[in-house]
């Protein structure tokens, strides 16, 4: 009999082995409920998405946790961010949903951040889809006249990734644009378009982009692009609109300008991000992006998603996000300081300095 109990261990020893150390923390990582701290306001496309993601991918965690989502907007989720990467303890319960906002070069280098990009622990995201200026019909012709009075560009921030846009156009395109910032976020802003306080304003989501268009008071543009190998192209929903990188390169005239402009490349495809602590285990993050990876192949997640960001949306694996976030975190400074001469050509006060 002991000899068998010995064979029977010594066989057990070798599944657990062979399952490897994810499967081995599957078995100990079993929480009743987990958090996710969304650095932004309720409503607006980032907490829309951590609520989708969240809701389905509690789904496939171990033990199927509850999930509570708590809202800390603010300074561009610096705070948020801030304490995330410095207070949370790294067990898997606390998780953040961000967006290329929270992790662009120029916010990074403000004085006040203390979290590093890179040191974020991805396991899952979603690349920007192709974001649009949506601008008032009856202003197109202030649009690109200088003696005229300026349109107005409406946004949260001016480090929101397609909204510096309207920081690129106006030096290389020759847009007439007025900045106006403050909103507490997306709804707000498009509140704001509906009522004529302002005459344009760049997204991606697609909730927000069809109440405007619905209206017929607004047209679009310009877009973005989604990305396909090594540049972007019109997205499946805007075939016929111009992408803004082929609009803009032809007036790039030193290795400066296309420097710059290629970084702005690497951090508009950002879109939203879902990480953990610094410091998090490789067995919880596996974990993680394993259930991640089983959420976005969800029917239920697929559904919901397609209202927010359109049914051309694109998932990358904790892998992908990572190697963003090491990309943005390691743009030059020669680059930030473009974007900031840029902001300030404009009107608009550096972000990275107090």
């Amino acid at each position: 009999m002991k000899k068998y109990i010995i064979a029977f261990i010594t066989a057990l020893a070798a599944v657990v082995a062979a399952a490897g150390p994810a499967a081995a923390a599957e078995g100990t990582f079993v929480p009743t409920s987990v958090r996710m701290i969304v650095p932004a306001d309720p409503g607006g496309g980032t907490d829309s998405m951590a609520r989708i993601t969240g809701k389905v991918l509690t789904k496939y965690l171990p033990g199927r946790p509850s999930f509570v989502f708590i809202n800390d907007p603010g300074a561009s989720g610096i705070k948020a961010l801030n304490d995330f990467a410095k207070k949370v303890k790294p067990d898997g319960i606390t998780s953040v949903a961000g967006s290329s906002s929270n992790i662009d070069p120029t916010i990074l280098r403000n004085p006040s951040v203390l979290y590093h990009a890179e040191e974020l622990e991805m396991y899952g995201g979603l690349p920007a889809p192709s974001g649009v200026l949506v601008l008032r019909k009856s202003i197109m012709d202030r649009f690109t006249n200088r003696a005229l009075q300026p349109a107005t560009m409406g946004d949260v921030s001016a480090v929101r990734t397609s909204g510096q846009m309207g920081v690129w156009g106006p030096e290389y395109l020759g847009w007439n644009v007025r900045w106006v910032l403050g909103y507490k976020g997306s709804s707000e802003v498009m509140l704001a378009a509906l009522r004529g306080e302002i005459d344009m304003h760049a997204t991606f989501e697609r909730e927000i982009i069809n109440r405007l268009m619905e209206t017929g008071d607004f047209t679009l543009p310009v877009q973005t692009g989604v990305t396909n190998g090594e540049r972007l192209v019109a997205g499946k929903h805007y075939p016929g609109i111009p992408v803004f990188s082929d609009l803009v390169r032809p007036h790039l005239k030193t290795d400066r300008e296309r420097s710059a402009f290629a970084a702005w490349e690497i951090i508009v495809q950002g879109g939203k991000w879902y990480a953990l602590p610094p410091r998090t285990s490789k067995d919880i993050v596996a974990i993680y992006r394993k259930a991640f990876d089983q959420a976005v192949r969800d029917p239920e997640f697929a559904e919901a998603t397609a209202k927010v960001l359109g049914d051309d949306f694109t998932v990358a694996t904790g892998d992908d996000m990572q190697r963003i976030a090491v990309k943005t975190d390691r743009i030059t400074d020669s680059d930030v300081n473009f974007f900031e001469e840029l902001r300030e050509k404009v009107g608009l006060r550096n972000p990275s300095k107090k």
